[in-house]
């Protein structure tokens, strides 16, 4: 190789580099956002008949999932209690 060659190989080295670590940079910085939900949240914490109403369809259909994720929207409250919500509503209790 020659000196041209060689000096175009660091050039194209250091490129790559410096893409490489811009890319990273500008992947730690950029926040993951949440995708917005199909669904509008009321305004408020709903009652347990409302909330009953949106999620025992949704639980007939065997979408537990969706159900939980509802319960939040309306209710406000956490995972695990939205999760022992639903399945509380699933055994037939009264919540």
């Amino acid at each position: 190789m020659d000196e041209v060659e060689i000096i175009i190989v660091v050039f194209l080295f250091a490129g790559v580099v410096f893409l490489f670590f811009r890319t990273r940079r500008h992947n730690q910085a950029t926040p993951t956002l949440a995708p917005p939900s199909a669904a509008v949240p009321l305004a408020g914490a709903a009652n347990d008949a409302e909330v009953q109403q949106v999620i025992l369809p949704l639980l007939a259909e065997g979408n537990t999932i969706e159900a939980i994720k509802r319960v939040r929207e309306l209710t406000g409250k956490g995972l695990k209690d939205a999760k022992d919500y639903v399945d509380a509503v699933q055994r037939g209790e009264h919540v």
